[in-house]
């Protein structure tokens, strides 16, 4: 699952909670509204289910959201393609 994060990635960084989620059919969809995290650099991190690969990019600052829609096990385990956005 990709994961937002205000600071420096590799030093100190803070894992931003979403601030809203709502179920689609199959597919779970998290929104981060990022206007109140502006004080400290922003980036997300994706890691790569099965793997141990992950990517790392700055949000840059003119991004206002970001959704991450995933499909879901009841477990809360991903299955299938996910998908993020920033706008």
């Amino acid at each position: 699952m990709p994961k937002i994060y205000n600071g420096k990635s590799g030093g100190e960084e803070y894992e931003l909670k979403p601030d809203g989620q709502k179920t689609a059919g199959k597919k779970t969809i998290f929104l981060w509204k990022l206007t109140d995290y502006r004080d400290l650099n922003l980036f997300v991190r994706c890691v790569y289910h099965g793997t141990s690969a992950t990517v790392t990019a700055d949000i840059p600052a003119a991004l206002k959201t970001c959704t991450a829609t995933l499909e879901l096990t009841p477990k809360g385990e991903v299955i299938g393609r996910s998908e993020m956005a920033c706008k």
